[in-house]
């Protein structure tokens, strides 16, 4: 016998995407729906610095989207409040074992799956080719160059965590407990930071970063 069709199914996606990421999720939307007929996906735009307040406020009332597109710390504070769900049982079908397992993996929180990677980022070292003809091999040949062409860092935990990690330094160990004061690595690496010349203060904007590549001013810059 023929089976019934599917029941038609309405999701609701909230996120914080704007312009080209807000365009690629709507068409990825599209995409979605056209192999998946009778099923809608119904998008929200909240501005990003609203968005976890929002979630948290409707979520923890019975409120809220289906799915939410946030960042990954977010994680362990939604999962303790018991507003999303874990995901492992859906992980098989997911494909996740095409996809990078460090993006995988950063999505778990006390053994288990919470949230499945959309995108990733990474923080890189950029540099202006008219000014830096040989680089650097490791942390301290970037100093002595620092203090020729200048260097721009912004010393925010996030865009930091490269660099204590580079020296050794760790947040948690395998049991989540808090060791980033143990060892040497992080001592090492705030004593780079500290050092660093033409360092950019926590409360700039990133944007503002990008004006330190211009003539008279550092030649190499660390951000995503």
């Amino acid at each position: 016998p023929t089976q019934p069709p599917a029941a038609a199914a309405a999701l609701k996606l909230w996120h914080g995407q704007t312009g080209a990421e807000a365009d690629a999720l709507a068409e990825a939307v599209k995409k979605f729906e056209a192999a998946n007929p009778g099923t809608t996906v119904e998008l929200l735009a909240v501005p990003f610095d609203q968005l976890k307040n929002k979630f948290t406020t409707e979520a923890s009332t019975g409120g809220g989207p289906d799915l939410l597109v946030g960042p990954k710390d977010w994680i362990g504070e939604l999962a303790q409040a018991d507003l999303i769900a874990p995901l492992d049982d859906m992980a098989a079908d997911a494909g996740l074992n095409n996809l990078n397992k460090a993006a995988v993996d950063a999505n778990k929180f006390q053994g288990k799956t919470w949230a499945f990677p959309e995108s990733t980022e990474a923080v890189a070292l950029w540099y202006n080719t008219d000014k830096v003809k040989n680089l650097p091999k490791d942390s301290t040949e970037l100093l002595k160059l620092a203090e020729e062409v200048g260097l721009g860092v912004n010393t925010g935990f996030y865009h930091s965590m490269g660099i204590i990690s580079g020296y050794g330094g760790k947040i948690f160990d395998d049991q989540q407990k808090c060791i980033l004061d143990q060892g040497d690595g992080t001592v090492k690496a705030l004593e780079w930071l500290k050092t660093a010349k033409g360092w950019m203060p926590r409360s700039k904007m990133a944007i503002s970063a990008w004006s330190l590549m211009v003539p008279g001013r550092p030649a190499i810059m660390k951000r995503h």
